[in-house]
């Protein structure tokens, strides 16, 4: 009686604490999971099997890891047979555990499938620890080395080997979790580090409330900023309005994605809220009084450039991967042309014309440019050692252009410091859909930040 007792008032803490979160929820809103995830349908699950055993499954456990669960498997059963025929059943309530939890964490699993996809912690909070239980069950069982020293051998080289899997975990998930740069939920939590001393220095009191623009997970920022405040997760003009249109006392973006994330979605930011201070990472502003007109550039405190480059592809001098064509509109006009089989079209290597920079600095890029067809292309900017990316911004050309007409346009990129000399500050237009491109007076400016 006391058994049933105790489950039934599991159960009831765990209802009465579902139906407390339902309720606290559907009063303050809520950004975490509050409904199941199963597979849609059969397709579905087997894409997400796919996906788990080439991601998850075949990146986590090496194969020599397989081969030695395999063959401790096959240990434990030859010793369960001989120990049944010595009727020895000391181990059999652990088994019932372990099958119970390999029970429970099938039906999460087909409860939540689809997080499986999502994040890598799910996987791993479901499946890693009840393999190390099997393991340390199933060592439990093997029989005793009866030879000289044997416990001692034996416990060596398993701890030899659980240190090594461990090692090589430890090595994949450092792999796994290096920054790449449209990677913004960890660039966030970048951009916010050391936040708090930064809207302290600025005059910002822990009692203001701060408004974060699209929170890359949204208690990243509040958590490093130390404060609290309102966040704007969704990514279109009317998610910005209604944010704009709360009660906070400041407003902070994050710099290398305001163009991106807010200007080029919300042109109209400029005449509701006004900048009063900035670091390499973060924008911190409050709301504009006045009606007064401001630019882009007055609101980014940019003056003067410090190196223009221009490019008017009259000649061929020190132009990467673009033709030069005569323009059919203009007869002593030449202009670029990309053809549809070149990916990486009108290249520059800044490197070595703007010096290693010490400072975040910005670049405007200016340009006309023509599509023939409506097949995506974009401008690319980066910083790069080798083949890693330190730094990384596309800039989509399609949507802000019709195909067949001439389009002048111009971007604002933000520019971190880069760490190294040896970082390669590049740009090209990137052609992967086999666009025909034509190009004309492209200007490129640096400015101090």
């Amino acid at each position: 009686m006391a058994n049933i007792t105790g489950v039934v008032v599991s159960f009831m803490v765990v209802f009465a604490a579902q139906f407390y979160n339902s309720t606290i929820r559907a009063k303050y809103g809520s950004d975490f999971l509050s409904e199941l995830l199963p597979a849609d349908n059969v397709e579905e699950m087997k894409n997400i099997l796919n996906h788990m055993w080439e991601n998850l499954v075949l990146a986590y456990f090496s194969g020599k890891q397989y081969f030695l669960i395999f063959l401790l498997g096959v240990l434990v059963i030859i010793s369960l047979l001989i120990r049944q025929r010595n009727s020895d059943k000391s181990f059999v309530g652990w088994w019932l555990i372990c099958l119970f939890w390999l029970i429970g964490t099938c039906l999460f699993w087909f409860a939540m499938t689809k997080q499986f996809v999502a994040h890598d912690y799910y996987f791993l909070d479901t499946f890693y620890l009840p393999i190390v239980f099997f393991v340390g069950l199933c060592l439990s069982i093997l029989p005793k080395p009866q030879w000289y020293f044997g416990e001692l051998i034996m416990a060596l080289f398993v701890a030899y080997f659980g240190i090594v899997s461990f090692r090589e975990d430890s090595e994949f998930q450092k792999q796994r979790r290096v920054f790449v740069a449209n990677d913004h939920f960890t660039g966030s939590g970048i951009n916010f580090t050391g936040s708090d001393e930064f809207l302290t220095e600025s005059g910002v009191s822990r009692e203001d409330t701060i408004l974060v623009m699209h929170a890359y997970g949204p208690n990243i920022p509040f958590i490093k900023m130390n404060r609290v405040g309102l966040a704007v997760v969704g990514h279109n003009p009317d998610d910005i309005d209604r944010g704009l249109n709360w009660k906070w006392d400041y407003v902070v973006f994050q710099r290398p994605y305001f163009m991106e994330d807010v200007y080029a979605i919300y042109p109209d930011i400029l005449n509701r809220v006004e900048s009063i201070a900035t670091n390499e990472n973060l924008i911190l502003c409050k709301r504009k009084q006045d009606t007064v007109s401001q630019s882009l550039m007055d609101f980014m405190n940019i003056k003067n450039p410090y190196k223009i480059i221009k490019t008017t592809f009259e000649t061929e001098d020190s132009l990467k991967s673009v033709g030069i064509v005569k323009d059919p509109s203009k007869e002593k006009n030449r202009i670029g042309y990309i053809g549809e089989n070149e990916v990486y079209g009108f290249s520059h290597d800044f490197t070595k014309q703007v010096g290693p920079d010490t400072k975040p600095r910005v670049l405007k890029i200016k340009g006309k440019f023509l599509r023939q067809n409506d097949n995506q292309i974009g401008i690319i900017i980066a910083y790069s050692q080798g083949n890693e990316l330190s730094f990384y911004q596309t800039i989509d050309l399609t949507s802000l252009s019709k195909s067949n007409e001439w389009t002048e346009k111009e971007f604002i990129v933000f520019l971190p410091q880069r760490k190294s000399k040896k970082d390669k500050l590049s740009f090209y237009i990137h052609n992967a859909n086999k666009n025909v491109v034509l190009l004309d007076d492209f200007e490129f400016q640096f400015y101090s930040n």
